[in-house]
């Protein structure tokens, strides 16, 4: 299982726990193209996806990122 997770912050305090359950941490700004590919890229590579959107721009991020979805990906949205 790999996990992913994009953050607008350097979360920096949480990178020894991140470290330890193996979680690949990365910065992207899902209110720019840049951020939004970035982050599809990985949606869109081999295996399944569960796409988690949490951030501030949620809404856009679940419309933007729901396209590049696979069949049997998932995105959820949490307020």
């Amino acid at each position: 299982l790999e996990v992913v997770t994009f953050d607008l912050e350097d979360h920096v305090r949480h990178h020894d726990l991140l470290r330890r359950l193996d979680v690949d941490a990365r910065r992207a700004d899902l209110s720019t193209p840049a951020g939004v590919e970035a982050v599809a890229a990985e949606v869109r590579r081999e295996g399944l996806t569960v796409v988690l959107c949490d951030g501030a721009h949620k809404a856009a991020a679940f419309d933007a990122l729901s396209r590049a979805l696979k069949p049997g990906d998932l995105i959820l949205a949490h307020d």
